[in-house]
């Protein structure tokens, strides 16, 4: 039978006895809950009957899980059947009670009453009968089971999907128990009728609410759902399967609660109706937009807040091509992405990239040059078989930018490139999208990138615009769009120093003044760099007169040349704004011939500048810069040697050492002090700072490096007429102050300093060093008053003495 239902059976009892009888129902255990005998008890006269209804209700069972009551001979209902008894006489324990005077005699009156209870119970045992009910039940509530039991999910689809596209979903609703059912579908929100959730719920007679009202029609509409059939009978064992369809439109999700109400199911179970979740999205595709995309999209470049255009003026950009890293910036304020300076793609006619010798192999750091930038040059120009996708020119560069899909549907995005600005001939623009980025087709919560190629041919800049929009797709995530910049530029490399210029050979010319057979100076070439990418330079010897190269730890000398250039023959990198400094150091170890004047002397200044070539020393220098083929130029050495005759030695410094320097005067020059050295401090004497009045002395050597005798005079203390260093001599003494030399021979020389009134020499520019001259000439001809340096003083030594 059903548990929602209440079954009557009867029971008659007939007195059969002399005497009246008196009947007792007791109900045991399961019994107390779902059985009730009315009436329970009573007396029957003899000959006399009673009809008992035994009720079976199993809604009065306080067990929530006794949903199925089964009882098989359940020895749970008795029946007691007893005489009536007789009127009460006085007993004698009573009596016996009511006498007693002693504690003796008021134990065995309560001795006498137990006895005489304990009689009674045996007679009435004896005038008594239990008869045992046996009751048999199977009661049950509708047992179903609902497949899947959370409820319906469409998942995403796309707005205005078609049936085909979104399908169909199904739940069951299947019969567990023992009897049919019959099962409907109605709006658990109210939206027909009361349901479950809306207005005041409206109770029976027993307290449980009234069952939502039956929908009619095949199906049941709840807002984007449509739900079929309405209802059916479900057998024992059987299923019925109910079918959801979804309609997708606008972008949002869509979400309703289906009621379901069985019939003669447990009150207690749902008894406003089975809530059933209907739920499904209609999602817009979409990508990553906004301010809040930036990071992501570009992950793998930098991200800053300022103008792009100042932060990349002063940014450091390697030459670009393959395997190198992109120093780009995408800047938040301009909505623009940078790459900066790349290098073009340029070849000067005659000029290819090979422009860089083959030492150029070397590198400051770095022993090998880019091997692979070689080969992607020699495979950019070859002719080898269409490749899919084409190779990307030597120095092109890529960006990645990551685009998004953050729904929970597949999106296409198709992508364009405008170009906003740049080089208006008929040359492609150098950004392109790579093979591939055109059209995305981009997975539910994945990614996947557009590539650009940027590959500059001009020394211009270059904008396009990159739009990156959602087929379908609405709102701000339909679409994502920013401004590509770039710049094509070349390694550049200036020469600072030095700053001559040949008018004849428009080369850069480091020149050396005369120097002394054995002796040494030093120049530097300073290279610049003037542009916005890192430059790699290199010096190499294209020339050198009367000589063949080699080198060592990045010195290159040549074997019959004086010079040295330290770093000649190695690749430098030279930072944006920063100088690379050569050393070039100048060693004659012979004098080249050349041209002098009939009287045995050479010309003046610019009769020497335009002696013969081979009478200086020459060496010509190559200047390249790697990826720039526009980049080579000439540098040029100049230095001329002469001999020298006698020379200062072990001069002191300051720092208490002792210096061997070099020329004093040659055979045929006319300077005697060498004044245009390199080295200001060459034929320097320098004295300690001190009080005026005490005198500080220094000794050096002089010697006579040449082949003939030779005479010397130092300043007098008074001021000599051929002496231009004035009364400021006057604190100066010099002993021996006249001698000769013969060759190979040598003298010290003392000098006293004790100046009479303060004085600087030496300190400053508006303090420099005093000359003090000294006068040579050959022995012969000095007595001979042949020496243009010793005739004036010879002539007033005539007239100061006529004798």
């Amino acid at each position: 039978m059903k548990s929602t239902e209440t079954a009557t059976r009867r029971i008659v009892l007939t007195n059969n006895g002399k005497y009246a009888a008196r009947f007792d129902f007791e109900l045991r255990r399961l019994a107390k809950e779902v059985f009730s005998v009315e009436p329970s008890s009573g007396e029957l006269e003899p000959g006399a009957a009673a009809e008992c209804a035994v009720v079976f209700d199993v809604s009065k069972t306080s067990d929530p899980n006794a949903r199925r009551a089964k009882l098989v001979d359940a020895p749970d209902i008795v029946l007691t059947v007893a005489e009536l008894e007789p009127a009460e006489e006085q007993s004698a324990s009573a009596l016996a009670l009511a006498s007693a005077r002693t504690k003796k005699a008021r134990d065995a009156a309560s001795l006498l009453e137990k006895t005489e209870a304990a009689r009674r119970a045996r007679e009435k045992r004896a005038a008594s009968k239990r008869v045992v009910v046996h009751a048999s039940v199977d009661a049950s509530f509708a047992e179903y089971a609902l497949t899947p039991r959370r409820g319906v999910d469409f998942g995403p689809h796309l707005p205005g999907a078609e049936f085909e596209a979104v399908g169909a979903r199904f739940f069951d609703v299947t019969n567990h128990g023992a009897f049919p059912f019959e099962v409907f579908a109605f709006d658990y929100g109210g939206r027909e009728g009361d349901g479950g959730g809306g207005g005041e719920v409206v109770l029976d007679e027993r307290g449980v609410p009234a069952p939502p009202p039956k929908p009619e029609g095949e199906s049941l509409s709840l807002g984007a759902f449509v739900v079929s059939p309405v209802s059916g009978v479900v057998e024992p064992g059987s299923k019925l399967s109910f079918e959801v369809r979804f309609a997708p439109s606008d972008d949002r999700a869509f979400s309703e609660l289906l009621g379901l109400h069985v019939e003669n199911r447990d009150p207690r179970d749902q008894p406003l109706g089975i809530p059933y979740k209907l739920h499904g999205e209609s999602v817009a595709p979409g990508v990553d937009a906004g301010d809040a995309a930036v990071a992501g999209v570009f992950e793998e470049h930098e991200v800053i807040e300022r103008d792009i255009d100042a932060y990349l003026e002063g940014k450091t950009f390697l030459p670009s091509g393959p395997n190198r890293a992109v120093s780009a910036v995408y800047s938040r304020r301009d909505g623009a992405f940078g790459f900066g300076a790349v290098t073009a793609e340029m070849e000067a006619l005659g000029v290819g990239s090979d422009a860089l010798p083959a030492e150029a192999a070397k590198t400051e750091g770095d022993d090998s040059l880019d091997a692979e930038t070689k080969d992607a040059d020699k495979d950019g120009d070859s002719s080898a078989a269409p490749q899919s996708p084409p190779p990307l020119p030597a120095r092109a560069v890529t960006a990645n930018f990551k685009i998004s899909n953050p729904k929970r549907v597949r999106c296409v995005v198709d992508v364009a490139l405008t170009p906003l600005s740049g080089d208006e001939s008929d040359t492609a623009f150098p950004m392109a999208l790579l093979p591939g980025s055109e059209t995305l087709v981009i997975e539910p919560r994945t990614h996947a990138f557009v590539s650009v190629v940027f590959a500059p041919r001009a020394l211009q800049k270059y904008a396009a615009a990159l739009a990156a929009t959602v087929r379908d797709g609405a709102g701000d995530a339909s679409s994502f769009k920013f401004e590509v910049r770039g710049e094509g530029a070349l390694p550049h490399v200036a020469v600072a120093s030095p700053a001559f210029v040949d008018p004849e050979t428009g080369a850069p010319t480091v020149r050396f003044t005369r120097t002394a057979v054995g002796s040494k100076k030093e120049k530097k070439i300073v290279l610049r760099n003037d542009g916005a990418l890192v430059s790699y330079a290199r010096v190499d010897v294209s020339n050198a007169k009367n000589g063949d190269s080699s080198s060592s730890g990045g010195r290159r000398r040549f074997s019959a040349s004086p010079f040295v250039v330290v770093g000649a023959g190695v690749t430098h990198e030279i930072k944006p704004g920063h100088v690379k400094a050569l050393r070039v150091l100048y060693e004659p170890r012979e004098v080249s011939s050349k041209k002098t004047s009939s009287s045995g002397l050479p010309d003046d200044e610019n009769a020497h500048d335009k002696e013969n070539e081979n009478s200086r020393d020459v060496l010509d220098l190559t200047l390249a810069v790697r990826e720039n083929p526009f980049e080579t130029r000439a540098v040029r050495v100049v230095g001329e040697a002469f001999a020298p005759d006698v020379v200062f030695e072990h001069l002191p410094s300051l720092g208490g050492g002792s210096r061997v320097t070099s020329v004093v005067r040659g055979d045929d020059d006319d300077d005697v002090s060498d004044s245009d050295s390199d080295d200001p401090d060459a034929n320097a004497l320098r004295f300690e700072d001190g009080p005026v009045g005490t005198t500080r002395r220094a000794t050096f050597s002089m010697t006579n490096v040449s082949a003939k005798p030779w005479r010397f005079e130092w300043p007098a203390g008074d001021t000599d007429a051929d002496d231009t260093s004035g009364a400021e001599s006057n604190a100066f003494a010099f002993v021996p102050r006249v001698g000769h030399l013969p060759p190979g021979t040598s003298t010290q020389i003392t000098v006293s300093f004790a100046p009479k009134e303060p004085c600087a020499h030496g300190l400053d520019a508006e303090h420099p060093p005093l000359e003090m001259l000294v006068k040579l000439a050959p022995v012969k001809a000095y007595y001979e008053g042949s020496h243009d340096a010793f005739r004036a003083l010879k002539d007033d030594d005539a007239e100061a003495d006529p004798d």
